[in-house]
């Protein structure tokens, strides 16, 4: 791992992290909803606002990654898609019996491959079956992405936070929910997370930003946060409305912020800086095994909610939260290490 790219390891802990922590429920990622309304409720309530740059920021390092690179189409179905679909089918495979032998449900060959065609096995897999989408498009992105200047990736992205946060946000606030943009008016190219995200991981991992722009991005970040907080208080004040996946509506509108900010401000802090070898030798064995851990976090993470709280007996209940997540994430890269060692894995996870 060159040293340069180091930042990229530590993107890809901080989004492992989060995508843990977006699983933890009541326990955690929504644990503001058991509170009243006070200083406590606001502040837990950025849990789930902070991890919705999980996700966005594992395709950003893709286009950082991916976008640069020379391939053929047939190249990258034959080895990228297909190595994916590898993992889907064999991951799925593992977590659907796993669960049907758990629960001793009824399991047959037919019934997993519907769900493996037409669901997912678990909810977490979702963001397989997008990144298989990322792929197929890659060749086209590639084009696309690496030809667009500053002002144009600057519209691109402006787009992309007016259809999918500001619009969403006002229209909402204006009538609750009543009025809503023709749905023939579309930019799906703006609004696609498998476009915008990683053009702007390409963007951004090819220019310097200075203090002042790292500063100012800051700025919009808590701008960002803010207006998505105040937007999902008012949906539960309006709605009375306190399942979870009901007040999650805007809870993504304006990740692009955070997100890119996340991404500037580690590359920015890394880029001139030499870390110790043995810390970076963690940060790379650690950034190595994001894609197992994902794979596994569920189980490892259902099963040590005792773990948790047990925890909790002894501080505060979101702060064991924030504390047994990092021990599912220490766990599952030590089995996703011992793993990587078996012949066939390694290439895999």
């Amino acid at each position: 791992m060159k040293r340069k790219k180091i930042h990229l390891e530590i993107l890809r802990i901080i989004a492992i992290y989060f995508v843990i922590l977006t699983h933890t429920g009541r326990r955690g990622f929504t644990y503001y909803l058991g509170l009243e309304p006070s200083f406590r409720y606001f502040l837990t309530m950025l849990v789930p606002l902070i991890c919705q740059i999980c996700v966005p920021l594992f395709f950003m390092i893709t286009g950082a990654t991916l976008m640069g690179k020379e391939e053929a189409p047939g190249k990258v179905l034959k080895t990228r898609f297909t190595r994916i679909v590898l993992v889907t089918v064999l991951a799925s495979l593992m977590m659907y019996v796993y669960y049907g032998l758990r629960r001793d449900t009824p399991m047959s060959p037919v019934h997993f491959l519907e769900s493996l065609y037409s669901r997912n096995v678990i909810a977490p897999y979702w963001y397989l079956y997008a990144y298989l989408g990322l792929l197929l498009l890659l060749p086209l992105l590639r084009k696309l992405i690496r030809n667009l200047d500053d002002r144009e990736m600057m519209y691109l992205l402006l787009l992309h936070l007016v259809f999918s946060g500001v619009i969403p946000m006002l229209q909402y606030r204006l009538s609750g929910g009543a009025l809503t943009l023709n749905s023939s008016l579309k930019v799906i190219l703006a609004t696609s997370d498998i476009v915008v995200f990683p053009a702007a991981g390409w963007y951004f991992e090819h220019r310097d930003l200075s203090r002042k722009q790292i500063a100012a991005l800051w700025g919009l970040t808590v701008l960002a946060l803010a207006a998505a907080m105040y937007m999902t208080h008012y949906k539960i004040c309006l709605t009375g409305q306190t399942g979870e996946g009901q007040v999650g509506t805007f809870y993504k509108s304006l990740c692009l912020i955070p997100t890119v900010t996340v991404y500037a401000t580690v590359r920015k802090l890394t880029a001139h800086r030499s870390l110790p070898a043995t810390a970076e030798k963690l940060i790379t064995t650690l950034g190595s095994c994001t894609f197992g851990i994902y794979l596994i976090e569920q189980i490892l993470r259902e099963r040590g909610w005792p773990i948790r709280d047990l925890m909790a007996r002894w501080m505060p209940d979101i702060l064991s939260t924030l504390l047994y997540v990092g021990l599912v994430l220490m766990a599952g890269a030590c089995i996703t290490w011992v793993a990587k060692q078996i012949p066939g894995l390694k290439k895999l996870i």
